[in-house]
């Protein structure tokens, strides 16, 4: 059983890892547009054409943005996002991204599933990779398991999920 991370000072520290870890996979850099429902917003995105994925990250009021999309930044520069993975400065169950950590203290990414214009349920029920059960302050709830923290390729990782996200955003409109 996994354990939703709810201490914004350790969703702080696991961000900045996961931040510093993809800057080292995505190493090149690009100032582009990226639409969102309801207009734009240009911002540097950090990207690999190995890899096929770029990303950014801002903070919000009351999370941090991490978007994510498959575009070529190069190539394009209007990207959409596939999917984001927010982390919440506090607990927060609409905010669907999460840090957990297994029995053994092993730091994982999770998804909460829900995605822009796709019900959670129905995310859960069509994804092809890892769903888990975890204890979510004193719930129990399915989530995504996107990537350990530690895994060396969790650029990779971060692009098959939005891949998998893509694909059921098609199959579900």
């Amino acid at each position: 059983m996994f354990k939703v991370i709810e201490e914004k000072n350790k969703v702080l520290k696991y961000n900045e890892k996961f931040n510093k870890i993809l800057l080292e996979q995505l190493p090149e850099e690009s100032v582009n547009f990226i639409g969102f429902q309801g207009g734009s917003i240009e911002e540097k995105v950090y990207y690999s054409p190995l890899i096929g994925l770029w990303y950014t990250k801002l903070d919000l009021e009351n999370r941090i943005w991490n978007p994510f999309g498959v575009e070529d930044p190069a190539k394009s520069k209007n990207l959409n996002i596939a999917v984001e993975i927010n982390f919440p400065f506090n607990l927060d169950r609409q905010i669907s991204g999460v840090f957990m950590e297994d029995k053994e203290k092993n730091i994982y990414i999770g998804h909460r599933g829900k995605v822009n214009q796709v019900k959670k349920n129905t995310v859960i029920e069509n994804y092809n990779g890892t769903v888990c059960y975890a204890t979510d302050c004193e719930q129990t709830n399915k989530i995504i398991v996107i990537s350990a923290l530690e895994d060396p390729k969790i650029a990779w990782n971060m692009k098959a999920f939005a891949y998998e996200i893509i694909c059921i955003k098609k199959k579900c409109r």
